[in-house]
Order: C-alpha cells, then sequence, then structure tokens
C-alpha cells in the first residue's frame, strides 16, 4: 500500500524569524533535525488563493485566471494534483482555517470538513479539527492524504508540536511522507513596528519581496521511498513542486497543460552539482495579482538573481533571457485565459448583441478590449474611444460598453455622470460579461474600511496619520497607476492626457504623499 501523506500548512509565515507571529515557528527549526529543508521555497504569488491554486495545478498562478472575480465564481477549473492522487486510491480530507477568503473553493479538491466555525481562529480548534479528521475520515484501509491549514496564530508552537506527537502516538509518523510548509511570506515590518507599517501599510499580498513569496517548505520521507533522512537544499524550488515531487516519489502520473512543476526527488537523492545547477538556472516568477488586474508586482527569480517588474520601464531594464522569459510565460498566461474569457462570453448577453453601433470605453486590459471588439465586430459596428472622445461623437453610436476590471470603479465615474446626463445606453460589465450596478467610489469611506485601519490597534494619533497617508496613496493610484497599468493606447487616447499641467500635478500628488509618510514615520519612531 502506498504510504500516507500528512501535510501541515502554516498560513503566511515568513522563512525567518520575526517579532510578529508571521515570523519561523520553532515547530520549523525543530522539524529541521528530520525532514529535508529547502531554504529557498518561492511562492508563486504572496496570496493564499492564488498559491493553493497554483500549488494544486502545477502552474505559475498569474496565468490561471483574468482575474480573482473568475477564481472566486468558478472555482478550481483545470486538472490537479488532487484529481490524481484520489484516483490513484487516496482516501483526501481536509481542514482549513477561515471560511473566508476563498478557502471554500477547495472543498471539493481538498475535501473540507469542518465541525465548528470557532475552531478556525486558533491553533488550538485546528488540532481539534484535526482530530476529528482522524476519528472520523482517515481510513486505515487506505493510503491517506491529511491536509491541514492552520493561520498565523500565537499558539502554533504549542499545538503544531501536537499533530507530530499524535501521528508518533499512533505509529503513522514513521512510514509516511509529512510536510510542513506554509503558502507565503509576509511583510515583515522590522523592530521598529510603525515604522515598518508606515512604509508598507497594505496587505501581504500588495507586496512582492523576499518576505512574502519566500515560504517554508520541510519533507520527510519513509525508509520505504528514501534512506535520506535530513538535509538541506539551498537552490530555489517552488511550492507547486511539492505535490509534483509527491506524486514522483509515489509513481502518480500527472500530466497537465502548461505545468511548470518538476520533481524535486534528484535534488533530495543526490549531491550532484549538475542537478543544483540545473535548478539554479530554472526561472520562476511571482506575480501579486492575476494577468488582467490593475496594480500587478512580478518577480522574476533564478538561483543567481532576482528582477522586479510593475511596468513597461522595468521590463525595457531586464536582461534579455529574463525578458524572453516573461514574455513566454505571458503568452502562456494569455492562452489559459482566453479560454476562459472566450467561454464567458459566449455564453453572455452582449455575444447576442447586433446591427449596433457601439462604443467600448477605453478603460480596461488592452488585449480584452481587442478581444471583445473583434467578437463584437462581426455583428455590429464597434469602436474603442476614451471618454473625450466618447463625448465628441456619442451621437454616431446606440450604446456604450465599460468592461469594469477593478472593483472600486476607478475611473468610471466621469463616464457614468456624462452617459446619464446624455442620455445614453450604458451597460456596464464585469470581465465574465455580467452586468454591475456602478458604486461611486468614496474615498474617505473607503479608506476608513481599509484593512490596514481596521486591524490597526494603535492609537488615534498613529492612526490618523495612516489614515492620510491610504487616502493619499488610494487617490495616487487612481490618477496615476490605474492609468499607468491598464495598457489601453493602442486604438485611441489614453484616459488622462500628457499635458504638463497634469504630469506636475501627478508630480505633486506623489511630493505629497512622501510627506505624509515621512511625518507618519516620525511620530511612530517617537509615539
Amino acid at each position: 500500500m502506498k504510504p500516507n501523506i500528512f501535510w501541515i500548512l502554516t498560513d503566511s509565515i515568513r522563512n525567518k524569524p520575526g517579532k510578529d507571529n508571521f515570523g519561523r515557528l520553532k515547530t520549523y527549526y525543530d522539524f529541521d533535525k528530520d525532514s529535508i529543508r529547502f531554504k529557498q521555497a518561492i511562492s508563486s504569488a504572496p496570496a493564499t488563493i492564488m498559491s493553493m491554486c497554483a500549488t494544486a495545478t502545477g502552474r505559475f498562478s498569474v496565468g490561471l485566471y483574468p482575474d480573482f472575480g473568475y477564481v472566486m465564481t468558478k472555482g478550481i477549473v483545470y486538472p490537479t494534483y488532487l484529481d490524481a492522487i484520489k484516483k490513484a486510491g487516496y482516501n483526501v480530507a481536509s481542514a482549513i482555517y477561515d471560511s473566508g477568503a476563498g478557502r471554500k473553493l477547495f472543498q471539493n479538491k481538498f475535501n473540507t470538513h469542518i465541525i465548528s466555525p470557532d475552531h478556525i481562529n486558533t491553533t488550538k480548534g485546528m488540532f481539534e479539527e484535526f482530530l476529528y479528521l482522524m476519528k472520523n475520515h482517515f481510513n486505515p484501509d487506505k493510503p491517506n492524504f491529511i491536509f491541514v491549514h492552520t493561520g498565523p496564530f500565537e499558539d502554533n508552537d504549542t499545538y503544531v508540536p501536537k499533530i507530530f506527537e499524535y501521528l508518533k502516538k499512533q505509529n503513522l509518523y514513521n512510514d509516511a511522507i509529512v510536510i510542513m510548509s506554509s503558502d507565503h511570506g509576509y511583510v515583515d515590518y522590522g523592530r521598529f513596528h510603525y515604522f515598518g507599517w508606515a512604509l508598507q501599510p497594505r496587505t501581504h499580498s500588495f507586496y512582492v519581496d523576499s518576505n512574502t513569496y519566500l515560504a517554508n517548505l520541510n519533507i520527510r520521507l519513509p525508509s520505504s521511498l528514501s534512506n535520506v533522512r535530513t538535509k538541506e537544499i539551498d537552490v530555489p524550488v517552488c511550492l507547486f513542486d511539492i505535490l509534483e515531487t509527491v506524486c514522483d516519489y509515489t509513481k502518480i502520473p500527472f500530466g497537465a497543460e502548461n505545468k511548470k512543476a518538476v520533481s524535486l526527488k534528484r535534488l533530495i537523492e543526490t549531491n550532484d552539482e549538475k542537478i543544483k545547477d540545473i535548478f539554479n538556472k530554472r526561472m520562476l516568477r511571482v506575480d501579486s495579482r492575476y494577468y488582467m488586474q490593475n496594480h500587478k508586482r512580478t518577480a522574476l527569480i533564478d538561483g543567481h538573481s532576482v528582477h522586479f517588474v510593475s511596468d513597461d520601464k522595468d521590463i525595457q531594464k531586464l536582461p534579455e533571457k529574463f525578458k524572453k522569459f516573461l514574455e513566454t510565460t505571458d503568452e502562456d498566461a494569455k492562452k489559459s485565459i482566453f479560454k476562459l474569457i472566450s467561454e464567458e462570453y459566449d455564453k453572455s448577453e452582449i455575444s447576442n448583441i447586433k446591427n449596433k453601433k457601439i462604443v467600448l470605453y477605453n478603460y480596461c486590459h488592452n488585449d480584452l478590449l481587442s478581444y471583445v471588439k473583434n467578437r463584437l465586430s462581426v455583428k455590429n459596428v464597434v469602436s474603442i474611444l476614451d471618454l473625450k472622445n466618447i463625448k465628441k461623437d456619442y451621437r454616431k453610436y446606440e450604446a456604450v460598453i465599460a468592461i469594469v476590471n477593478n472593483s472600486q470603479f476607478y475611473g468610471y465615474s466621469r463616464l457614468v455622470s456624462f452617459c446619464k446626463k446624455k442620455n445614453i445606453n450604458l451597460i456596464l460589465l464585469d470581465t465574465m460579461f455580467r452586468e454591475k450596478k456602478y458604486v461611486k467610489y468614496e474615498y474617505l469611506k473607503e479608506t476608513l474600511n481599509d484593512p490596514a485601519i481596521k486591524k490597526s490597534r494603535y492609537g488615534f494619533i498613529v492612526n490618523c496619520a495612516l489614515y492620510v497617508m491610504l487616502l493619499g496613496i488610494r487617490i495616487y493610484e487612481t490618477l496615476l497607476l490605474d492609468n499607468k497599468l491598464s495598457s489601453c493606447r493602442k486604438e485611441s487616447l489614453t484616459i488622462f492626457s500628457s499635458s504638463q499641467d497634469n504630469f506636475r500635478s501627478r508630480r505633486y500628488l506623489a511630493s505629497l504623499i512622501r510627506v505624509y509618510r515621512i511625518y507618519s514615520i516620525r511620530y511612530c519612531l517617537n509615539p
């Protein structure tokens, strides 16, 4: 019979020590003495949903979906390692902390069982969930895949070791594959927490750096599969290599289109420098957002260097091999996501529009606009225009279609006001081509509801400084970054003119934000 597999995942734990709940746990250091540690385990994304979808499918996260709307609606739509593991006869069961943030997406793949919502907020509760799994869903007559996903809790070092103790007492530890990992890292605010927080007030998924993309990974193999008990491996690997490695050792075949995962078996079983060199030359990418989302930050990594990309200027500075790698993986991403987009378009109401003169509002991903224009143009007359040209030529058209690719409706308020004033038929759609109702973005209210503010435990004055800084950042993103990253420049004017006055206003706003940060930091250092 194939060995049992036990995987303990600690959410958001960095691979280095820290002064907060996100530093590397003592349990990891203890497990280092009885397992193989991968010192450069890289997550495909600094966010749980993106990272786990990539890990389950063995693919770079950026190309799995156009945006979060797809994954939150459709779930995991690709073949996964879990499918292959189940097909090989494994009994799969899991307990996953936090029912929010899309964790329910994994229910069908990981066979999630939760006995009490109260348990998902502490490791003690998750340990009780683990005991429930073992008593009610562990099958002694079959190989089992048991997955426990716990949060970044203060009691991790108390209760995660109890899982190991339980496995040892039940004589399940020595003969099983035991994995302990995190899904990504977390922002490290450093010794002066106020200072670090003032510099990076957003949630961890917004940032791509070594603190957020470097995760933990330890694997223990039974003697029936390997003679290697302990080892430190210091070459870059990806978290989506985990299940590829498990399938390699257990001889479970898994083939899928665009699979990027490779087995780590050769690294584990040999000390061949040629094998290490292969992994050092292998290029990986980390993305903070899916392919068609704005504010996407990317890290391109091999064993010798790391390059960060957020705009076209960064791309031009890349070494040629990294530039080619980015282009190739972007093309792979486009093929996958446009397959999903095509399926949704074919089911949508706008696919039935014919004999109309239509404007597509030029304020979203250019590839998506080009696709929609090509499809609509078969039966209609279609143009892509920005707001300036819509105002100029609106009498020539019967409808304006605007595709909303951000949840805040950045850049849509003036279009909505103009269409309402002129009684123009405006159709607002999300990227799945479902109609959306316009909701005005209120900067003051949205900033007050920002996760950094809502989770803050600091004093009133510090929170006021943070609020002002976040407000400035949100306005800055709206006026500059959203326009800069939308990539809609081929068939019309950009949303904002490139006038000197506009340029100066952007510089002024950026300078203002720097002043906010300086004063916030000064206060934070001397509260």
